[in-house]
């Protein structure tokens, strides 16, 4: 592999567009207790330029949950160019693991505080029959759910709200609640309904909780006035339903500007 060398070694921050499957790991950030994507993405880069990095990634996903768009970033002092780094750190990572792209970075950059919005979306599969191929990547829901009336309740969610519902009571004690939702859509596919859902912030399982309540709904277990009072009139974990992680995937991370170029504007997994 012909790999260009950078003239300068001084400290310089790269990014990183990294897609993972989260099945076998214990979410996206270090714990001593499991495997995690970082703690495999910092390996990779210690491989390759022999430097010990801490990544930093613009947005935490749970154990089990997947990612199309996380963006990494770290400080290196190699001179490998950040065309790179994919390929190179790809050598050295998991099948399971993917980075996707690079980019230089001002060294002040935040991925994680500089972020403007990001979006999920959530994969239920909705059919008598259980799935092989979608298994892992969807929750199978067997009885028929009225995406028309999910739909009707998804609408409350947009806008700045208090989602103190939708998140650990503990979590509404300790912080603000309120997030801005811009977009939420749900769309059918045969079998297979998706919610996307775009905000400039999550609140901890806040889209997992959000799901098992809209599921509730399109199952007759609750009805859309119910659903309204948990965004309006929000009682701390009161949706208590949490969607299992599968179905979840961190699709995409905007910023101001683009951070990477010819990325393909595909959002479904």
């Amino acid at each position: 592999m012909g790999w260009r060398m950078t003239p300068c070694r001084s400290p310089r921050r790269l990014g990183l567009l990294v897609e993972y499957e989260g099945t076998a790991y214990r979410g996206s950030q270090y714990q001593e207790n499991g495997a995690t994507v970082q703690a495999e993405l910092e390996q990779a880069i210690s491989s390759l330029t022999s430097e010990s990095n801490r990544v930093a990634f613009a947005g935490r996903t749970d154990a089990g949950v997947h990612a199309r768009g996380q963006v990494a970033s770290f400080v290196t002092t190699s001179r490998h160019s950040a065309a790179v780094f994919p390929a190179a750190l790809n050598h050295y990572l998991p099948e399971d693991i993917v980075v996707r792209s690079a980019t230089e970075l001002p060294t002040g950059f935040d991925v994680r505080s500089h972020a403007r919005d990001r979006l999920y979306c959530y994969t239920i599969h909705n059919s008598p029959k259980r799935t092989a191929l979608y298994r892992r990547f969807s929750w199978h829901i067997p009885q028929p759910l009225d995406q028309q009336t999910m739909e009707r309740a998804a609408t409350e969610l947009l806008g700045e709200h208090d989602f103190a519902a939708f998140t650990r009571p503990l979590e509404a004690r300790l912080r603000s609640t309120a997030r801005r939702i811009s977009l939420v859509r749900l769309r059918r596919r045969q079998e297979l309904i998706r919610l996307e859902v775009e905000a400039n912030a999550f609140l901890p399982h806040q889209i997992r909780r959000t799901v098992g309540a809209l599921v509730a709904v399109g199952s007759g277990k609750m009805n859309t006035e119910a659903f309204r009072r948990l965004v309006h009139e929000p009682v701390p974990g009161a949706a208590a339903l949490m969607a299992p992680p599968q179905g979840l995937c961190l699709v995409r991370v905007r910023y101001e500007k683009e951070l990477f170029e010819h990325e393909e504007k595909n959002e479904d997994i």
